[in-house]
């Protein structure tokens, strides 16, 4: 843990809650943490608000994966093939400048509010840096690995699974890690907008009802949610590229 790294964390709670409680902070809707920690309590026992965190997870996971299935299928096609490269590149940076906040309603109104609206609107919104990830690694592979490939005499898919997404497996990480905090972003969204459920629709209620310490909880819970979702991913990454070394070890 970056011990030091919490020091700024830490400061800027404390003079958060000074400058509130000498007066110098006077908004409504900003009241200081010590206020926001005891109204974890009361969510916990009054409101389900471990079910919330539960069903955002669940739902970010669920259209990370999905964006992760399709960029890699359409990420491999268009970075192996420079051709379709080349024609598929001027569509693919039309389409991804498409704010996926423009498409919740569209969405809402079709699917209506429901998960599968979150999961498609999220998934489309993280597919896109995924994808460019994944096309943009193989594309910028060592042509010294298609040598090697040749020499061996591999055959295409071991080549692809063995030499050139291992490779790019670095830029492929970082597209992951953007995919999956738009995910958990563009789900709270959607839960804000439409559907009544997890840690956005909390938020939302908590406004209407004129609660801001219960609302800035839910705000935290989203918070601390990417953290530990980034921070599993990178966790999980490391363990696997360690046990590729020990298993390639002679």
């Amino acid at each position: 843990m970056n011990l030091p790294g919490l020091v700024v964390p830490v400061l800027l709670v404390g003079a958060w809650e000074l400058l509130v409680r000498i007066d110098v902070l006077t908004f409504t809707y900003l009241p200081p943490p010590s206020d926001i920690v005891a109204a974890v309590g009361g969510l916990v026992t009054d409101d389900d608000l471990a079910g919330r965190v539960v069903h955002t997870t669940a739902i970010a996971l669920l259209a990370w994966a999905v964006a992760l299935a399709v960029a890699l299928a359409i990420g491999t096609a268009i970075g192996l093939s420079p051709k379709t490269w080349r024609l598929s590149m001027a569509s693919i940076e039309v389409m991804r400048t498409l704010p996926a906040v423009a498409l919740v309603p569209v969405v809402l109104l079709v699917l209506g509010p429901t998960v599968r609206a979150e999961i498609v609107v999220a998934a489309y919104a993280a597919c896109w840096p995924m994808l460019i990830s994944v096309a943009s690694g193989l594309q910028g592979a060592p042509p010294r690995l298609i040598d090697v490939a040749r020499q061996m005499r591999l055959s295409k898919t071991r080549v692809v699974f063995s030499l050139m997404l291992p490779a790019a497996a670095p830029l492929i990480l970082s597209g992951a890690r953007l995919a999956l905090g738009i995910s958990l972003i563009v789900v709270v969204l959607a839960e804000m907008v439409g559907n009544p459920q997890g840690l956005g629709a909390g938020i939302v209620e908590m406004q209407m009802a004129l609660q801001p310490e219960s609302m800035w909880v839910y705000v935290l819970c989203v918070a601390l949610l990417g953290t530990a979702l980034n921070a599993a991913l990178l966790l999980t990454a490391r363990l696997s590229f360690s046990n590729l070394l020990v298993k390639d070890r002679p």
